[in-house]
């Protein structure tokens, strides 16, 4: 798969963090939903949305997470989170570090731009849960650093990465 211009990366791995970090609270704020924050971000990762993303489409790159959110909800779910509510997700909240889920995004974002593969390939063979785990020793590297050590790996096979 082709991706975009080496221009929009910092702009892409940003709105990704934040969308990532922020998505639960967009979702509570806005739609007055809790949501189940892996799932949904699983989904948004095999959306057409983040595909055509993928592509360069240089508005849906340089506008704010926030507005990526809400258009991606409103295009594919017309506004109905239902399929994400999770009642006990703010319970849940506090096992995770500050900026853990950024990290995530961030980095799905280096891996598509360094791999080509789309990010539907991506989250399948990294999963959000395993690069959650991920977080605790990757977010101590350099972004090259971690793609090295396991970004690499994902042109090969298809079978889930152990970060070793």
């Amino acid at each position: 798969m082709r991706s975009y211009d080496k221009w929009w990366l910092p702009k892409d791995m940003e709105n990704m963090g934040f969308f990532f970090e922020y998505c639960d609270k967009y979702c509570l704020d806005i739609y007055e939903v809790n949501i189940d924050k892996v799932k949904f971000l699983t989904a948004f990762m095999n959306s057409n949305f983040r595909r055509v993303m993928e592509l360069g489409h240089p508005r849906l790159l340089s506008q704010s997470a926030k507005d990526s959110l809400v258009q991606w909800i409103e295009t594919d779910y017309a506004g109905n989170l239902s399929k994400f509510s999770d009642v006990k997700s703010r319970k849940r909240a506090h096992k995770y570090s500050h900026n853990q889920f950024y990290w995530v995004g961030w980095m799905y974002a280096y891996l598509h731009y360094k791999t080509g593969l789309s990010s539907k390939t991506i989250v399948t063979r990294l999963p959000i849960d395993v690069m959650l785990e991920h977080y605790y020793l990757g977010h101590e590297m350099s972004k090259e650093a971690y793609f090295a050590r396991a970004g690499q790996k994902l042109d090969f096979g298809k079978k889930k990465l152990e970060l070793v």
